[in-house]
């Protein structure tokens, strides 16, 4: 769970244009979340590990506030909420982030889990794959990852390094 599940107020226009202010969109989009994790459970054998990191549209404060991030996003209140609603199930674990990047080990492989509002992007010529190569590359100096999964750019692109989620 990437984030930007709720456009919030993000922009002040969004105030009076969003079908639901934050708070109704929020646990409208746990609701939706629930129901298909609920789905998964019930067709299939699987255990779920869920990252979750918190998007830049669900803040409650006017600018990111990446020190204390979480405690200004709604999102994180939604994936503590989904944590709690699920706390019986042995099936499920949460991976709530508390910085801007979470590690997961998947077949021996390390995958970098982010939002993606941390990474600088001007609609440049080369699209999203110079700054994002840019980032990886610097981010790997400190924890090296196979893959890096991010949203926030709203587009869906995938090459051996990274998938950006649409």
């Amino acid at each position: 769970l990437l984030g930007d599940f709720i456009t919030g107020h993000l922009h002040s226009q969004a105030v009076e244009t969003n079908l639901l202010p934050p708070a109704e969109a929020a646990l409208y989009a746990q609701n939706l979340i629930a129901s298909g994790i609920e789905f998964i459970l019930k067709n299939s054998p699987y255990k779920l590990v869920i990252p979750c990191q918190s998007g830049n549209h669900g803040r409650t404060t006017k600018f990111s506030e990446f020190g204390s991030e979480n405690g200004h996003s709604w999102e994180f209140f939604m994936y503590c909420n989904l944590r709690e609603h699920f706390k019986g199930e042995k099936r499920i674990t949460f991976i709530i982030a508390e910085g801007a990047h979470t590690y997961l080990e998947v077949y021996g492989r390390k995958i970098r889990f982010l939002h993606g509002h941390d990474m600088k992007y001007g609609g440049g010529v080369g699209g999203l794959f110079i700054p994002v190569n840019k980032a990886i590359a610097q981010w790997d100096i400190a924890i090296p990852a196979y893959l890096t999964c991010f949203g926030h750019f709203h587009q869906m692109n995938s090459t051996n390094r990274f998938v950006s989620n649409g």
